[in-house]
């Protein structure tokens, strides 16, 4: 028996090793792909390399913001490509259906998504009324949304406001760590990437009323996939599959793992392939039911047998 379970590890591990064998860089698309919070390109095809544009971050901020497709918005923004780099009041404008974000131009998931990330404030349009979806979006931008996003706008507004208080806060929770652009620079698709890992472990700030009086307070271990999302993230270890068991419990059902005692169902995240090790698991909860969207095993440790 025990030369059967080294003999099902051995073959585990090595196809753990072909499933992971892969660039950093395409691990994250995929992660993130997974999570369901990555911009959305032609093909599905992604150029780190390439700057991301004001549209396709209009795409992220709604997916993050779980907006979801809301038809029936009858607010209507300008996207043709404008030469006016300085914004009307930040965030004035006067929208025009008759041009490039239009329903008839752009599927309706886009054309939601502009109208969303301006409505909400967490984007601008330029002076003469247009939003610029081809445009590369700027650090300031996207500090400014993600800042708000996590609710920490107030304190932005105390540091000065936009731009330079947004991108001190964004620096103070770490949002924008291992990211070495600022103010009016762009940001490539590597960027957003080193930008995203940040924001799915930064806590949440939200109010709170307490003696008459509203104050910001941060939330302690929460986070925005949690709370937008209803991904939920898990530390622990890979004790039995479909096949064995390494502590003596009983085997999971077909197409799941045990972790930590709790039984998951392992979709296509590989999680068979990986008894023993200790991961990081992202999961969603329904009816008591649990489903794997994302795992990543912590190779630094040896493996538990």
């Amino acid at each position: 028996m025990k030369k059967v379970l080294l003999i099902l590890i051995c073959c585990q591990m090595l196809l753990a090793g072909v499933v992971f064998a892969e660039t950093n860089e395409s691990v994250d698309i995929e992660k993130f792909q997974a999570l369901g919070i990555l911009w959305d390109t032609e093909n599905d095809e992604y150029n780190l390399g390439d700057f991301i544009t004001r549209g396709e971050f209009a795409i992220l901020i709604n997916k993050i913001s779980a907006k979801g497709n809301l038809s029936g918005v009858n607010k209507t923004t300008d996207v043709y490509q404008s030469e006016n780099e300085n914004a009307g009041g930040f965030f004035d404008g006067v929208y025009d259906d008759e041009t490039d974000v239009s329903k008839k131009v752009y599927d309706i998931d886009f054309y939601n998504a502009v109208c969303d990330a301006v409505s909400d404030k967490l984007m601008h349009v330029y002076d003469d009324g247009s939003f610029a979806p081809e445009k590369p979006v700027k650090f300031k931008e996207v500090s400014y949304a993600l800042v708000k996003i996590l609710g920490y706008n107030e304190l932005a507004e105390l540091e000065g406001g936009y731009p330079s208080g947004y991108e001190k806060i964004a620096f103070e929770i770490g949002l924008s760590d291992n990211v070495f652009v600022s103010g009016d620079s762009f940001i490539t698709g590597t960027d957003m990437l080193r930008i995203l890992e940040n924001l799915i472990d930064t806590e949440l700030m939200t109010p709170e009323f307490s003696d008459g009086t509203w104050r910001y307070a941060v939330r302690k271990d929460s986070n925005i996939l949690e709370e937008k999302l209803g991904i939920h993230k898990l530390e622990g270890r890979i004790t039995a599959n479909e096949y064995t068991s390494l502590l003596g419990e009983e085997k999971a059902p077909v197409g799941s793992v045990i972790i930590d005692g709790i039984t998951m169902y392992t979709g296509e995240s590989g999680a068979s392939f990986l008894l023993g090790y200790n991961v990081d698991v992202y999961y969603y909860e329904e009816n008591d039911e649990y489903t794997i969207y994302w795992l990543e095993p912590d190779r630094s440790e040896a493996l538990f047998i």
